[in-house]
């Protein structure tokens, strides 16, 4: 690795970090405006819980078909699809008039938030070193928790000035100009073009079977599923629930999940450090 390209690298880390915020704008998006959404397309506490789940469920759906794509098409392009998938879909939540029509916009715009763990680990793995990964994913990852502090935040005064319609318009177009600008701005390593794959090629599917099946996958996946339940739980209804139970505002309620991204977003490049 050269010495522009070890300069590169960080601005790489930069570019994927943008992109990666601008698609995750989407998912976090209910959860701050849930007492709104509940209000104004008469929800009841568990359709808002499919709601937060219905992005999440689009992400999960589209990881390996994402690192299917990514390997045959490259860093570059799914930067360009993943948040202009997810912008374009979430815009919809402008004209939706009541449960399902909202559900089935939150799952599609899902699928492009599904983009980015495969996109933003192999952009990395490009660029970085070894001794430097986990750092490197550790900060890409806080951008997840930014976004968070921003949505929770930001979108119940918005809701409260202009209504939740209207909150739903930067949660949009934020992440459609983050998709031109990673585009733009990134670029694949020398020698890491994406490879031309024949009508005949393809993943080796006793290969994926063999990651899937592996113990210690298993084990990490499980793990991560237990971590998963309990963030989107806390996340999905502490607004709701300081609300009307501990009779807050919801601009301060807001406040308080912001908080509790802020210790996410300190926390992981903590944990990411290598010594």
């Amino acid at each position: 690795m050269g010495a522009d390209s070890g300069r590169f690298r960080w601005a790489v880390l930069g570019v994927t970090w943008m992109a990666y915020m601008s698609a995750y704008l989407v998912r976090t998006t209910v959860a701050p405006l849930s007492p709104f959404l509940i209000e104004g397309l008469s929800l009841s506490r568990f359709e808002v819980g499919l709601l937060v789940s219905a992005s999440a469920f689009g992400y999960m759906a589209f990881q390996i078909p994402a690192g299917w794509l990514v390997d045959r098409v490259g860093v570059r392009k799914m930067l360009l699809v993943g948040p202009l998938v997810a912008g374009s879909f979430v815009l919809g939540m402008y004209f939706v008039g009541g449960f399902p029509a909202a559900l089935a916009v939150m799952a599609l715009a899902g699928f492009g938030c599904g983009c980015f763990p495969t996109v933003a680990t192999k952009a990395v793995l490009h660029w970085f070193p070894l001794r430097e990964r986990a750092t490197a994913i550790g900060i890409n990852q806080t951008s997840l928790n930014v976004v968070g502090v921003l949505t929770a935040s930001a979108l119940p005064t918005l809701a409260l000035v202009y209504g939740w319609r209207a909150a739903f318009i930067p949660v949009a177009l934020i992440p459609i100009a983050a998709s031109v600008a990673a585009y733009t701005l990134y670029r694949e390593p020398v020698g890491e073009e994406p490879p031309k794959v024949s009508g005949k090629g393809g993943a080796s599917w006793a290969a994926v079977r063999g990651v899937i099946l592996d113990r210690n996958i298993l084990l990490v996946a499980l793990a991560c599923m237990g971590l998963c339940v309990c963030e989107f739980a806390f996340t999905g209804y502490l607004v709701i629930y300081l609300k009307e139970a501990m009779g807050v505002s919801v601009a301060v309620a807001g406040g308080y999940l912001a908080l509790a991204n802020l210790g996410g977003a300190v926390g992981k490049p903590f944990f990411g450090a290598q010594r």
